[in-house]
């Protein structure tokens, strides 16, 4: 298990640093891991929203980032943290399964806090 620094923060108190200074409401905006930590950081970043969202911090949504994979920026390498790979000669994509259940499942979570009636 990685060390934690001793002055890191939990995201569900940043995303309520940011509320009460700016009144606001909020967009995580571009999160993402690469490799197989996609599935288990989006349940994280999840998780604290949801802890964000329970102390009244108006948060509008989550952006996954990237959806689509990438070439690197300053590598030659292709940016392992997408949902969907880049297409192959006849365009296929291939899905990354676990972020897509991890997503549903967090969709549905989020769709039934908001239900209403």
């Amino acid at each position: 298990m990685p060390q934690v620094h001793p002055l890191r923060q939990p995201l569900h108190r940043l995303l309520a640093q940011c509320w009460q200074r700016y009144q606001r409401p909020l967009l995580l905006a571009e999160t993402s891991a690469e490799g197989e930590a996609r599935a288990p950081w989006l349940q994280h970043v999840s998780k604290e929203v949801m802890l964000a969202l329970d102390q009244g911090i108006g948060i509008e949504g989550i952006s996954l980032y990237p959806v689509v994979e990438y070439p690197a920026w300053a590598e030659d390498r292709r940016s392992p943290r997408a949902l969907f790979r880049l297409g192959d000669p006849n365009s296929n994509r291939t899905l990354h399964e676990g972020l897509a259940l991890v997503l549903r499942s967090q969709q549905i979570k989020f769709q039934k806090r908001f239900q209403v009636g």
